[in-house]
């Protein structure tokens, strides 16, 4: 499974972002399930509602609704997990989303999130030593898996593996496309 934060997520649907091509290709390639904490949904929303558009954000909220991507409630857990690290890395500043992508990949057991920049990669890394998430610029989420799909988010995906119930294969060949 890959946890996505706002900024890789934001970069492939938005062609006029410095990240479009290595985000597209990290989500065309990756064949497991995405998963997207719920905090991160409204603010790729946001996002994209300002630049490219309602158009490009109502092809995000479809490609949910579809199930291209799975959005992860966060509980109470992971809000007390949050909390804590707002508070300790008051200074970076660790806003909500963001520690809520950490409190989610630490709950899940995630092994990769696709994050941009050393930033967010080196405040992740540090929020809880030993914790499974890798993270890191997002070309660090790069596997080795066949050639690309036609879509950012089509084709078929890799066998499950069992244990969390994220590990369902994404639909095929359902790309990510304003109407």
């Amino acid at each position: 499974m890959l946890i996505a934060d706002t900024g890789p997520l934001v970069a492939m649907l938005n062609a006029k972002d410095q990240h479009h091509e290595a985000c597209t290709t990290l989500f065309r390639r990756y064949r497991g399930p995405i998963i997207v904490p719920a905090p991160i949904v409204t603010e790729v929303a946001y996002f994209l509602q300002i630049e490219p558009g309602p158009a490009v954000e109502a092809a995000f909220l479809d490609a949910l609704a579809r199930g291209e991507l799975i959005v992860e409630a966060t509980t109470s857990q992971d809000f007390a997990r949050m909390a804590d690290l707002v508070r300790q890395y008051a200074d970076f500043p660790l806003g909500t989303a963001d520690a809520s992508v950490i409190a989610v990949a630490e709950r899940l057991g995630a092994t990769r999130v696709a994050v941009i920049g050393p930033q967010k990669g080196s405040a992740a890394a540090a929020a809880r030593p030993g914790s499974p998430a890798r993270t890191g610029h997002v070309r660090a989420g790069l596997p080795t898996r066949p050639a690309p799909r036609t879509g950012p988010l089509s084709g078929d995906t890799a066998a499950p593996r069992g244990g969390t119930g994220h590990d369902a294969p994404r639909p095929a060949n359902r790309p990510i496309q304003p109407s």
